[in-house]
């Protein structure tokens, strides 16, 4: 007896140890799925380790987490420096149209019957010398390009809608990433839970079984059992605890915020039923408005005003100059005052390596006109598997609600039978087993759901 006191205190002194927080660590209680509070360990880093990322210290919805993705996150702010990049690169196209307006200024010294051009330096050097003036304004305006220019600016909008496209993808992955993390953190503290339930269902056995077999009516083999089961618990319970701060360090790198940033996970794990279009609808709008399909048509776009530009490399590019000149003093021994006006036409007569460019033009034109059937395609097969995926995910929580239903109350029979003695311990222990495993498979059920319905919202490029 004295040793089975020994081990009994041994084991409860090591259920103890595992219970304390680490060095470093955080105790936090969260929304709860059943009765029992949920507690885990959070393991947290100095705030401001990275410098220009905002700290938050608060509990978070998954809406608040994806709101203050749009906001913060690094892939989202990348896109979007690439659209104001290609924002600007179209005001260069639009403004190859305008005239160009340039003003100048020289300074020419005469000495006898020679000119030279010289600095400020060596005109104080030089001596019996006439120094003139001369300012300018020239203007240069494409008069015509054959329409390289107007295709240019095309290309260049089209360019800027493949970006706002990107960005817009951008943005989807970024709810998705933050959707799916968020889940898996909603499906760990389930999870958490469960075994914390099953831990306490465990101390009631091995308090049951420890009296029993004090009063000569159980087995120590069971008591043993039961201690295992125990420990093997509190190990699931680590590893868990392990797990949630990995995704909440994944959840804060997806945000965009300093990830020594106290958040907690808000919201419980629960399912709700998709309320938004059915299957066909939903393919029918991600062919129209999916930011990949509007990708590729835009660069279908550019592809054809490239065509375009090619093409018009063979016609005759005309230029109109006009330079007004004003020279003081007006005795100048060359041009005076005046205005002068010029045409600069030019055409290509033979240039094959042109006409390799607009073999080039056209093949880029047709890989484009391909791989928008190639998008289309994956898109189409992405929102019919997500949502074949949603159907059976429903399928699957009804199952596992039927299942735990039927788990809880042949634990209460066998229990009943274990306490008038027509049923024994081992029986008990295989029913609370088999209750656990039924609730652990009700909240996977509702994370495959939850997870299901956001695949079918990535898969039609919302963000909501």
């Amino acid at each position: 007896m004295r040793a089975y006191q020994r081990i009994a205190l041994t084991s409860g002194l090591i259920l103890l140890a595992f219970q304390l927080p680490v060095s470093r660590a955080q105790v936090h209680n969260h929304g709860q799925l059943g009765s029992e509070p949920l507690e885990h360990v959070e393991l947290t880093l100095p705030k401001g380790l990275l410098s220009g990322f905002p700290v938050v210290d608060r509990p978070l919805s998954m809406q608040e987490a994806i709101e203050l993705g749009l906001q913060n996150n690094v892939q989202l702010g990348i896109a979007q420096a690439e659209t104001t990049i290609q924002r600007a690169l179209l005001s260069r196209a639009q403004a190859k149209r305008w005239p160009v307006l340039s003003v100048g200024a020289l300074t020419f010294i005469r000495g006898g019957n020679s000119q030279t051009l010289m600095t400020p330096d060596m005109m104080m050097n030089t001596v019996n010398s006439t120094v003139f003036q001369d300012l300018n304004a020239t203007a240069k305006l494409p008069l015509f390009t054959g329409g390289a220019l107007i295709a240019g600016v095309k290309a260049s909008r089209s360019a800027v809608n493949a970006a706002e496209a990107e960005t817009e993808q951008a943005t989807v992955e970024m709810a998705y990433q933050i959707r799916e993390t968020y889940l898996k953190a909603q499906l760990t503290e389930a999870e958490h839970q469960v075994h914390q339930q099953h831990i306490t269902v465990q101390q009631d056995l091995l308090s049951n079984a420890e009296h029993r077999f004090q009063v000569g009516r159980g087995l120590k083999a069971d008591v043993l059992r039961i201690k295992t089961e125990l420990a093997d618990a509190q190990r699931m319970l680590n590893d868990e605890h392990r797990s949630l701060n990995d995704q909440l360090f994944d959840l804060k790198a997806a945000i965009g915020i300093d990830l020594g940033s106290n958040i907690t996970i808000h919201d419980p794990l629960r399912y709700t039923l998709w309320s938004g279009a059915s299957l066909s609808e939903l393919i029918q709008a991600s062919l129209r408005q999916h930011p990949e399909i509007i990708k590729v048509e835009a660069n279908i776009k550019a592809a054809e005003a490239q065509v375009r530009i090619t093409r018009a490399a063979l016609l005759p590019q005309v230029y109109g100059q006009v330079t007004g000149n004003l020279r003081f003093p007006t005795q100048t021994p060359m041009m005076g005052n005046g205005v002068i006006g010029m045409l600069n036409a030019s055409m290509p007569v033979l240039d094959k390596n042109k006409l390799s460019a607009i073999t080039e033009a056209n093949a880029r034109l047709k890989k484009a006109q391909q791989q928008l059937k190639e998008q289309q395609l994956s898109v189409a097969k992405q929102v019919a598997q997500a949502w074949n995926e949603l159907q059976f995910s429903k399928d699957n929580i009804t199952l596992a609600e039927a299942a735990i239903t039927q788990a809880q109350e042949d634990f209460r029979l066998i229990q009943r039978r274990a306490d008038v003695g027509r049923s024994i311990q081992v029986e008990v222990q295989d029913a609370a087993l088999k209750w656990r495993e039924a609730s652990l498979n009700q909240v996977n059920a509702y994370y495959n759901y939850e997870s299901a319905k956001a695949k079918l919202l990535r898969a039609s490029g919302k963000v909501f």
